[in-house]
């Protein structure tokens, strides 16, 4: 079901918001590749995989890294003044789905700042092993995100999306703002797709 009433227009600053959170991903993007690519430095060559195998692997390395500050992107666009009312607002997909990501990020994001409160600064003689474990789970922080919770994202996402359907709440809007949130909980379950498939195959 949509809405008739009038949405909010994409402005602007809700353009400067969208890029700068798709620069974000790129640089995400490179932080994590730069780890990925030095593994083989530490722990040896990777084996050879089939091209699959490869293919999905570099759509999770470029999906989760845009996906996450979009997801954020989406969230402080809706939130912005002129908006609807909160009890409408929450009915809306694209909203939906971005709150429903952002709480396994968030759950992900503290869990990786206690392990680095925890972790000192490695030393110079450290062993191959730990140096492998401190860059791949404190530099950077998308790869915990990555590492752990790339899964649950989707199925929030997607129980989120199941709720409304069930419940008869879905509220779209016809907005670029709600779209563009749709797009990116769509993004969301593709990713829990293709995780399942590499863990299947991979």
């Amino acid at each position: 079901m949509t809405t008739s009433r009038a949405a909010r227009k994409f402005t602007i600053l809700d353009s400067m918001i969208l890029v700068a959170a798709v620069a974000c991903g790129f640089a995400l993007h490179r932080a994590a590749s730069s780890v990925i690519a030095s593994e083989p430095k530490w722990v040896g060559p990777i084996p050879q995989q089939p091209p699959v195998v490869v293919y999905l692997r570099q759509v999770m390395e470029w999906g989760y890294p845009l996906l996450v500050p979009l997801t954020l992107a989406v969230l402080v666009m809706r939130l912005r003044r002129p908006r609807p009312r909160w009890r409408r607002l929450l009915r809306q997909p694209g909203m939906a789905a971005c709150c429903a990501a952002v709480v396994p990020i968030v759950l992900s994001l503290v869990g990786l700042g206690r392990l680095i409160w925890i972790l000192e600064p490695p030393e110079p003689s450290f062993t191959l092993t730990s140096r492998r474990v401190y860059s791949i789970v404190v530099v950077p922080p998308i790869g915990e995100i990555f590492g752990a919770m790339e899964c649950n994202i989707g199925l929030w996402v997607l129980g989120a999306c199941l709720i409304l359907i069930l419940a008869r709440r879905w509220r779209s809007e016809r907005s670029a703002i709600d779209r563009l949130g749709r797009i990116v909980g769509i993004g969301w379950i593709l990713m829990l797709v293709v995780h399942a498939v590499y863990a299947v195959v991979g």
